[in-house]
């Protein structure tokens, strides 16, 4: 079987697995992004709401939300903003990485 290589921010992906495991990287290197996911893992929401609850501005809020559905963690369907399947894996990944300490 051959391996496929990706190029991720520079450095040489060998399989799916590395990939996943560097986007959760990215995930968790944004607390900003973790406190996003947790909130639409809650349930599909709209960006106002968003707002609301986070207090951040709103272009921090486009752009972090930009972000997750380019990662896939998030979906936009028609203006409310769902969890994919991968987000909620990454999500969950995190919290046991940190001893399920995040709640």
């Amino acid at each position: 079987m051959r391996k496929t290589a990706k190029k991720c921010e520079g450095k040489k992906i060998n399989n799916a697995f590395e990939f996943l495991i560097m986007k959760e990287g990215w995930l968790a290197s944004n607390p900003n992004k973790v406190r996003l996911l947790e909130l639409i893992l809650k349930g599909a929401i709209e960006r106002e709401e968003i707002a609301k609850k986070v207090r951040l501005p709103r272009p921090t809020i486009d752009s972090l939300m930009n972000e997750l559905i380019s990662d896939g963690f998030v979906k936009l369907n028609g203006n409310v903003y769902e969890i994919t399947e991968e987000g909620e894996k990454a999500l969950k990944s995190l919290k046991e990485d940190v001893g399920g300490k995040r709640k």
